[in-house]
Formats: structure tokens, sequence, C-alpha cells
């Protein structure tokens, strides 16, 4: 059952105004889901990975911008990927919420599979860290509350993210975090994840052992994130070292602040010390019975306004200027095989060397 309430334009426009009617405009823009691959224009890459590249599209009908995510089939059948990339698809298809990347829809050409996405202009919040420095409390507010935020819907859904870090939040046009690349996330429908998955470096100890782990291996990644904000380095390793050193030092290091993080961030530490509980991970705020509202009304987020983030009223720490990328164009000797500018989407998927490639089972991508 449903409620429908409406109200005059004049009094939405009286309580809506702002940057959030801005966000809204954006997002109404995102919701026509019949833009066919046909009607896209490939104007840059803006992203590169193993299994093709993330093109900077434009609809030739309504001139929205969007992320095409472009991967190729036979590398993922190479790698036995089809499951995860069904998975991503299908997890991706369900989400809508203001700091997680929105999916539009997926197609299928010749080549490649594709995921029509919300194109972010900001650049990795990586960036942004390194462009303001140390956090400070409302900064390290800020930032890891949009992640709580995020995580949170995901975890009342029984999906574990599983990849949380700098590099997997984009900064939007105003300065807000999108959650991005679900391709190692996972259901809990059932029992426990024992798949080891992640970054070395924000991997919790559960997951490293592989004994079985559920969605509160993400709030360990959390702590990590927050001690990164706060510190300027990583909990228990250096991201020199290998992943071995890694695995060993988070099953066997103890966790110390450096004595200049003071008495005055007692809050900050206790949350960190919360979020890398290494003997019990229901323990950690956010797990337990209380679920996310113990972590909200964690001391640290004393006089955080929660209702703000969400409205998008608070100001961020950081506003891009301009617009940034992981990658602005394609390497010379490769741009010709995967991008062609101009050239529609459709056009694009029948060039390049796997055009004569026979996927032996393609039932793993119909309903994309």
């Amino acid at each position: 059952d449903a409620e429908l309430w409406k109200m005059s334009s004049e009094a939405f426009h009286r309580a809506v105004k702002g940057p959030i009617l801005e966000y809204m405009k954006e997002r109404i823009a995102l919701q026509n889901t019949m833009v066919g691959l046909e009607t896209l224009e490939c104007l840059q890459v803006v992203g590169r990975g193993g299994f093709g590249v993330v093109k900077m599209v434009k609809s030739t009908t309504t001139g929205t911008r969007y992320a095409l995510k472009c991967v190729r089939k036979k590398v993922a059948v190479e790698q036995r990927q089809q499951t995860a990339l069904a998975m991503e698809r299908n997890i991706l298809a369900e989400l809508d919420h203001p700091f997680i990347i929105k999916f539009v829809r997926s197609f299928q050409g010749v080549q490649y599979v594709y995921f029509l996405m919300e194109l972010v202009t900001g650049g990795e919040l990586l960036d942004a860290l390194e462009g303001i420095g140390l956090l400070n409390r409302s900064q390290a507010q800020f930032y890891s509350g949009s992640i709580v935020l995020g995580l949170e819907f995901l975890h009342e859904r029984r999906i574990a993210y599983l990849d949380l870090k700098g590099e997997n939040c984009l900064v939007d046009q105003h300065g807000y975090l999108k959650i991005i690349d679900f391709g190692v996330a996972e259901r809990v429908s059932d029992g426990r994840i024992h798949a080891v998955k992640g970054t070395p470096l924000f991997m919790a100890p559960e997951v490293i052992m592989g004994k079985g782990y559920t969605t509160s291996a993400d709030l360990w990644s959390l702590g990590v994130c927050l001690f990164d904000f706060m510190v300027g380095s990583f909990p228990f390793a250096s991201d020199s070292a290998s992943n071995a050193e890694i695995f060993r030092a988070v099953l066997k290091s103890t966790l110390k602040f450096p004595k200049w993080l003071g008495m005055q961030e007692q809050d900050a530490k206790d949350l960190i010390k919360g979020l890398l509980n290494k003997d019990n991970p229901e323990k950690r705020p956010g797990a337990g019975q209380r679920g996310y509202a113990e972590l909200k009304e964690h001391k640290f987020f004393e006089g955080f306004c929660w209702d703000g983030l969400l409205a998008r009223q608070l100001d961020p720490p950081h506003i891009p200027k301009g617009e940034t990328y992981a990658e602005d164009a394609a390497e010379p000797e490769q741009a010709a095989a995967v991008f062609k500018a101009g050239a529609s989407a459709a056009e694009d998927d029948l060039e390049g060397d796997d055009v004569d490639w026979v996927d032996p089972d393609p039932s793993w991508n119909e309903d994309f």
C-alpha cells in the first residue's frame, strides 16, 4: 500500500529550493530509461579498467550526459566474471540513494555489455583529500557521514559493498559524495560471504581469513577511511607494503594513534577503535541490534545534522573547480581501438579486435 500526496507548484517551490532543487532536477533527467545505445554520442574517455573503458556520452535527443561503462565480453568470459557482472547489474538496478551512483540502464552489444550511469564530474575523493590535507572534525564528519548514509542504505538491503576506499568515492559538482563501482558487492541473503574480496589495505580481518563475514566488514573499511581522513596514513600498514605484509599487519598489529592526535579528538579515536574491532565484528558501531542508530549517535557525530546532509544543505569541505575525471583522454596508441569522438556508442561497438569473437554461452547477459 502507498499514499499519494500532492501540493501546488507554488507550495513546492516555497518548500524546495537551493541545492536540493538542483539535485532533484538532475535526478529527474536520469529517470529516462528509454534512451537507446544508438542515441548516445561518445565525447571522451573518462576512465579505464581491466575489462574496458568508461566513456562520457551525451544523449542526442535530450542533451543529458552520462557515464557509459563498456565491459568487453571476451575478457569477462576469459576471466569467468559473468556471474559477478550480472550480480553487479542487478544490485545497481535496485539502488536509488543520493550518495550512491545512479544506474540508468544496461545494454548488450556485439563486443560489450554496457552500464549507463550518472556522470559525476568532480573527480575522486582521494584527490579532494590531497588538496584539503588532514581533515578537521567537521570535514571528517561530512565525508564519513556521507559514507555512513550510503552504507546504511546498502546494509538495510543486505548488500555488502566490500570495496570502500577513497578511489571508489567520487565528488559531484556540488561537492557531495557518490559511492561507485559495485563490481565486488554481494548480497548477504542467507548466512555469510566467504570469498576474499576488496582492496588489501581496507579489508577486514574476517575477510582476509576467509572464514565467513557479513556487512559488518564494510564498517571496518569505514574505520580505515576515517583513520586516513584524520591521520593521513593507514592504521596498520603503508600503501607501499606487499599484500602479504598488509595481511600480516592487519591480523597481528595493534592499533596506534600518533601522539599529535590529542585528547581533543578522543571521540574520533573512540569511533575508529570501535569500527576497527578485530575480535568481534558484530560489536562494531552500526552492526549491533540498534543498527546504524548507534553509529549516528556516537559522540564523534554529536551536533552533526544528518537531515541537513541528506537534504544537501551543508557546506562541503571541497567544491570542485571545473570537471575532473580519472582519465581525460585515451592513450594515442589505443584511442582508435576504444574511442572515436562523435561516433554513437552503437557504432563504436562494431569496431575493435573482438568484433568476430563468439560467446560460447551468451545466456549470462540476456538480461542486459
